[in-house]
């Protein structure tokens, strides 16, 4: 049985910031990640995990094992570069 999620439990889910307690892993980032800004806005830059892929294939499976993770709390990626298979 699904619960439907309160809006607080689902602004922790998906807030950047939350991401203090595991990893935040960014798969294929368009551009090189500004640690300033990211910090400024209260990402945890240590706890930031990149990802560059070398081509479609490897950023899709990328995306699906971080998503699978219990350790990743927060999962981006470039919708050109890793779309789901």
């Amino acid at each position: 049985m699904l619960r439907a999620e309160t809006a607080e439990e689902d602004q922790t889910r998906t807030d950047p910031r939350e991401c203090r307690r595991g990893w935040l892993c960014w798969i294929v980032p368009p551009y090189i990640p500004n640690a300033p800004a990211l910090v400024a806005e209260g990402v945890d830059f240590s706890r930031l995990f990149l990802v560059y892929a070398r081509d479609d294939r490897e950023a899709s499976w990328a995306m699906n094992q971080a998503m699978r993770s219990r350790a990743c709390k927060l999962v981006l990626a470039c919708a050109e570069r890793a779309r789901a298979q």
